[in-house]
């Protein structure tokens, strides 16, 4: 089966996997938010420290927390602030309390709230609440502990050196107002490593493209779509 994969922020690292992996099984790919993220031997503090240094501030230092042990029972027990900064109607909030270093534990340990946006509704919002909670939050943290610790560098290693870059059409749809995942830097990226042809699209949005601008989104998701030729 050969088709076309999209996701966002966390997921673009899947797409990205898949991208170096298994290229002939896929046409094209699409990113939200964050973009393409070409396999690195450099251990994630060393690549964190760099990108630290390029933006002029840190932008993950709520992976330290999520890799932290007790971090998942602590985000579900306090999961209704863990989720308004998730969600939060201010998206400049991220620079002050998720991006530094320990500002998210910070956050949920002082179970602190803020205004939800208003893209979901209510009942929308309540409902992944509940999903979350029902399988809890160590598989979802786990992505985390494996780039914080390094466990997949070995892995890495046999991916093709042909395969580093994307040689097949790459949609990337980056966040305006995204304040950890830098729109401009997703560009920079993508550039440098998408060899394909490359669609490059602006929302004026927070991170979660697909649900504030979801109507453009789809609007230029589906052009995108329907111009490839397979």
């Amino acid at each position: 089966m050969i088709a076309e994969v999209v996701l966002n922020e966390r997921g673009s690292g899947v797409v990205s996997r898949l991208a170096n992996y298994y290229p002939d099984r896929f046409v094209a790919f699409a990113f939200l938010a964050l973009g393409y993220f070409p396999p690195s031997s450099m251990k994630f503090a060393d690549s964190y420290a760099q990108t630290s240094e390029i933006a002029g501030r840190e932008l993950f230092g709520y992976w330290y927390f999520f890799a932290e042990k007790g971090a998942p029972e602590l985000i579900e027990k306090n999961i209704d602030s863990f989720y308004s900064l998730a969600l939060a109607d201010d998206p400049k909030l991220w620079t002050t309390h998720l991006a530094p270093s320990g500002a998210c534990k910070a956050w949920v340990e002082g179970n602190m709230k803020t205004k939800y946006a208003s893209y979901l509704l209510e009942n929308e919002i309540e409902r992944q609440k509940n999903e979350l909670l029902k399988g809890g939050l160590t598989g979802p943290v786990n992505y985390y502990k494996t780039k914080v610790f390094d466990l997949d560098l070995e892995d890495l290693k046999a991916i093709a050196p042909e395969n580093l870059v994307i040689h097949k059409p790459v949609f990337l749809g980056t966040a305006l107002q995204d304040y950890v995942c830098l729109a401009p830097l997703q560009k920079v990226v993508a550039a440098r490593s998408v060899k394909g042809p490359l669609t490059i699209k602006e929302f004026d949005t927070g991170h979660w493209v697909m649900w504030e601008e979801k109507d453009k989104m789809n609007e230029e998701l589906l052009a995108w779509i329907q111009g490839l030729t397979f």
